[in-house]
């Protein structure tokens, strides 16, 4: 009780909240939290059982190597800060002139011709839902624009007197990525303890 502001005779009522009255309009919020945070558990638990297993999703192919197998690389990937700044946009093998190139992955042809005086075949792969494009020169190219290639198919020979071949692996417009790092598998941790890897 207290005394009343307006009118010193009179007593005004006035609830005071305490405390432990705040504390009990909590704990029903906390139950009702609880309890929908257990069913979300436990529908998802039910999702996780009553689902069926799928079939794995295949691994990106791994790309060949365009000489067959490794060769020494002359010069290796080095691409510019910008794209306007001169860089290595490939690698550099060391393959002589007129050795075989082949198709590092299926794809499709989308240039076999001489550009600036020299071969050069460009192969579309689609790999995981993007587009990658694969640069072989100098080339005399043994395939067509919209020939359809798969994995080590003879596409062309190194041409004149050349003693290298240039591979490169083109992201898009701007961007070209390192076509060696395309011919290995995902890497693959093995146990510190010296135990065979299965």
């Amino acid at each position: 009780m207290a005394v009343s502001t307006t009118n010193p005779g009179r007593l005004d009522r006035i609830t005071i909240s305490t405390h432990a009255d705040g504390m009990s309009s909590a704990i029903p919020q906390r139950s009702r939290f609880g309890a929908l945070s257990i069913i979300a558990a436990f529908v998802g638990a039910l999702l996780i059982i009553a689902t069926p297993p799928g079939v794995a999703t295949p691994h990106r192919e791994r790309w060949q190597w365009p000489t067959g197998e490794p060769v020494p690389v002359v010069e290796g990937f080095a691409p510019p800060a910008h794209d306007w700044l001169p860089g290595r946009r490939g690698v550099t093998l060391q393959y002589p002139a007129p050795s075989p190139v082949y198709a590092c992955a299926s794809g499709t042809v989308t240039v076999a011709s001489s550009i600036a005086g020299r071969g050069v075949i460009s192969i579309r792969h689609d790999i995981d839902g993007r587009v990658i494009w694969s640069t072989y020169l100098p080339v005399t190219p043994s395939v067509a624009v919209g020939d359809r290639v798969e994995k080590g198919d003879l596409i062309g020979i190194v041409e004149g007197d050349s003693p290298t071949l240039h591979w490169g692996a083109k992201t898009s417009r701007r961007e070209y990525s390192d076509p060696i790092r395309l011919t290995l598998g995902r890497p693959r941790l093995l146990p510190w303890d010296g135990a065979p890897a299965r």
